[in-house]
């Protein structure tokens, strides 16, 4: 599958409380995430909901904020997120790295590169039906999301 263009969604805020309301959620904040215009606002929602989560043990979602990897490099999931288990749903909102002054049109090639290694990191640790878009505000994110069909720490179940 070849992805050229993202579906536009609804601002991020409006989304976050509506899909979040009444749901148990962990946050996750990864390393250089919530840096540049993009990952201040939408860092700034994260914390909203970081305020009221409980223990990581109980949640039924997790949401992760994280910047896009280089397009090269396998993004990984990481340790921080290997005691995700089977049935979870998982919302990760990743945006451009700080600093990041090129060309719009490169912008956006190397946007859409990290979002399909986003997707496919997501894939291989067990996300099913994983569904990508890009909110209409705050401009210069991307929202990927779906249900965990198997642990990452152990791939054999579902």
């Amino acid at each position: 599958m070849h992805l050229e263009w993202y579906l536009p969604g609804p601002p991020l805020d409006l989304w976050l409380a509506s899909t979040l309301a009444g749901a148990r959620v962990c946050v996750v904040i990864r390393k250089g995430a919530g840096l540049g215009v993009a990952g201040r606002r939408a860092r700034r929602w994260v914390r909203r909901w970081s305020r009221a989560q409980g223990p990581r043990e109980a949640a039924e979602v997790v949401l992760v904020l994280t910047s896009f990897a280089d397009p090269g490099r396998d993004p990984g999931l990481g340790e921080e997120l290997a005691w995700l288990r089977p049935g979870m749903t998982v919302i990760e909102i990743a945006h451009h790295a700080r600093g990041s002054l090129v060309r719009p049109r490169r912008r956006a090639r190397r946007a859409r590169a990290a979002g399909l290694e986003r997707a496919r990191a997501w894939l291989r640790a067990g996300l099913v039906e994983p569904v990508q878009w890009s909110p209409v505000d705050p401009h210069g994110v991307l929202v990927t999301w779906g249900r965990l069909c198997v642990a990452p720490a152990d791939p054999t179940r579902c």
